[in-house]
């Protein structure tokens, strides 16, 4: 296309929305009322799930029943996803029969769009629904990764053992459920096609609304003023908070709206600069706390209190500079989050106390000096980065530093671990010590080193 023409051409900014007022705050020109889906599409996208890796003579005798039941979509393409997901699993006619004739369609309480929803919620185990519902503590269109959403359902004790599985992989399996049910979708896969993140559709997430309403609560906070997003029938019932757009300042006792049997405790898109002790005292039965991408300069010493802590997530406080030594107190923490903590140079040295730490992420955390006490957490699964400063056994503070070799007996880590080298190595022995070769369950593991030397140590 010549420059002439570019230049002809207008720019046009394309909006989508569920909400005409949003086309009317936005002042557009012209308005496209998308239709629903013819019903030979709606069968076609019904079908493609629920047949999915059935033979042909499995479905013999289903068309009449699936036609009936794709009429209950009404043309709308997540109704025919999430149909088409619980079929999936149900492989008799007499299943079929169950679902086309559920009084869950005659309910008049719900919007039709949620009954589909309502039927595969139903049929999912309890354990499933637990973590299903827990996903309302999001913002809508919220980037979902998969290793956080599984630590978090950790956290409420939501993965039982399935046949001494590891409660990682039970939250895999509950994952994958939910996206064959298309609970979830926009996913992003690495290079080898896994998922590692997701989005919710919004009308899930209203669903999800719908029937948490009592016990999970959405707070906009924006201009100091508290405002509900969902109704709920009392804050005692409340156990899960989510805060949003919390302005430049303190977080304030107040902003909880005196709920104090809180289980979660979550912000978004918020600029907290601290908290302390007046609200670390109400909230005590906690066992989730994020409070990642605020403005937090220091924690308080009163964190070591919330001894039911199972989650601390503080990852993109760009300012934090420690952690107070009171952390080692959280004995019944999982997981600690401190991705991109570019401020953060040490943690506590007693670190060792943590016995039942299962994942540290400090990836990001550039000058962070990791205590020898790490290497005796024999518990910690997920370690995704260390920075090895040379052969020095101590720092400045005289304080016993995490040397390479401290891997050595580390072998139950798995998933990624990034090694990056501060210095030269003097003492090959030590590399070789970190047996990483034996580290079985770790998928990739890079290094980056001054020297291809000391990478091609790690090996032996």
């Amino acid at each position: 296309m010549g420059t002439k023409t570019m230049e002809c051409v207008e720019p046009r900014i394309l909006v989508t929305t569920q909400e005409e007022k949003v086309v009317r705050m936005v002042g557009a020109q012209h308005m496209v009322n998308l239709e629903v889906l013819r019903e030979e599409n709606c069968s076609a996208l019904f079908y493609h799930i629920a047949l999915a890796d059935r033979e042909k003579n499995e479905s013999k005798g289903l068309e009449f029943i699936g036609k009936e039941i794709v009429k209950k979509c009404k043309g709308l393409p997540l109704a025919a996803k999430a149909l088409g997901g619980l079929m999936r699993y149900k492989k008799t006619r007499k299943e079929w029969e169950d679902v086309l004739n559920s009084k869950i369609w005659e309910l008049d309480v719900v919007k039709d769009v949620f009954q589909p929803l309502l039927l595969s919620y139903y049929d999912l185990a309890p354990a499933i629904k637990c973590c299903l519902l827990y996903c309302v503590i999001f913002p809508k269109d919220y980037e979902i990764a998969k290793d956080e959403l599984i630590e978090l359902w950790m956290s409420q004790n939501y993965l039982n053992s399935i046949e001494n599985k590891e409660k990682e992989a039970v939250g895999e399996i509950y994952f994958d459920n939910l996206v064959t049910r298309s609970f979830f979708q926009e996913f992003e896969e690495d290079e080898l096609g896994n998922i590692m993140g997701c989005k919710m559709h919004d009308v899930v997430h209203d669903f999800l609304q719908f029937l948490t309403k009592n016990e999970c609560l959405v707070l906009e906070a924006e201009g100091g003023n508290n405002k509900r997003i969902m109704e709920f029938d009392g804050y005692k019932k409340v156990r899960h908070l989510t805060l949003m757009f919390a302005p430049e300042g303190p977080l304030i006792p107040s902003s909880l709206c005196n709920c104090k049997n809180l289980r979660t405790l979550a912000t978004f898109d918020s600029k907290i600069t601290s908290f302390g002790g007046e609200l670390i005292s109400q909230v005590k039965c906690l066992r989730t706390l994020n409070l990642s991408r605020n403005f937090l300069k220091e924690v308080p010493n009163e964190v070591g209190e919330l001894a039911h802590l199972r989650y601390l997530d503080l990852s993109d406080n760009h300012d934090l500079m420690k952690l107070p030594d009171t952390v080692c107190s959280l004995i019944n923490l999982q997981t600690l989050r401190l991705i991109r903590c570019w401020a953060l140079e040490r943690l506590p040295k007693g670190m060792r106390k943590l016995i039942n730490l299962q994942h540290l992420h400090v990836m990001g955390c550039v000058d962070l000096k990791l205590p020898k006490g790490i290497a005796r957490l024999t518990s910690l699964r997920m370690l995704d980065e260390v920075h090895i400063h040379g052969d020095d056994d101590i720092d400045n503070n005289k304080e016993a530093l995490f040397k390479l070799s401290d891997l050595r007996n580390m072998d139950q880590l798995h998933g990624r671990i990034f090694i990056n080298f501060k210095k030269d190595l003097k003492d090959s022995r030590q590399a070789g010590k970190a047996h990483l070769v034996n580290k079985i369950a770790l998928s990739v593991w890079n290094c980056t080193s001054p020297l291809v030397e000391d990478m091609r140590f790690l090996l032996r």
